[in-house]
């Protein structure tokens, strides 16, 4: 094999090994969450579930059981979420059905766990509960409880998330390689 072919595989090699080396902890992660859909999907609708029971969903007639809202969502004001028909007079959310309801509440509990928003995978369920609800040290016992599991449990720890780590790309990697 000529050296210059040589060379040209070497440094191919190293710039696929280094731009594998580089790849952000988000790609890695959305690749994991693909492959592992089953399994983070089935947690997000068993932390949805604990909640929507905290909630009072499961109750006939609750707020939350009229407005087919099993999280008791809040309403944003300039934003509608998907199948939002109106807000009660409480300022909740009214879903046209519970399965807008818990497409809602799931769509929150993932960002929750990617760290999108006011929430953030590192936050425990007694420091979401403060955000989340009005009687955060009931609504957290609850739903921890649903998740039997410890109010004081991070969402990293019960769905295994692991820790990110900042990426930032500096554009000088290369230099001297080529």
């Amino acid at each position: 094999m000529k050296k210059s072919t040589l060379l040209l595989i070497l440094i191919m090699g190293m710039t696929s090994a280094i731009a594998t080396a580089v790849t952000p902890i988000a790609d890695v992660n959305l690749v994991r969450e693909s492959a592992d859909c089953k399994d983070v999907c089935s947690q997000y609708r068993q932390f949805s579930w604990a909640i929507a029971k905290a909630e009072g969903f499961f109750i006939k007639g609750s707020i939350p059981n009229r407005d087919h809202n099993p999280g008791d969502i809040k309403a944003i004001h300039g934003y509608t979420f998907p199948g939002q028909i109106g807000i009660d007079r409480h300022g909740h959310v009214i879903f046209k059905n519970d399965n807008k309801g818990w497409a809602a509440l799931q769509n929150q509990v993932r960002k929750m766990c990617v760290n999108q928003g006011r929430y953030s995978p590192q936050m425990s369920i007694q420091q979401i509960g403060r955000h989340y609800a009005k009687n955060w040290k009931q609504w957290s016992s609850n739903v921890a409880r649903n998740m039997k599991c410890d109010p004081r449990v991070t969402l990293a720890e019960l769905f295994d998330i692991p820790p990110v780590i900042p990426y930032q790309q500096n554009p000088h990697a290369l230099e001297g390689i080529i």
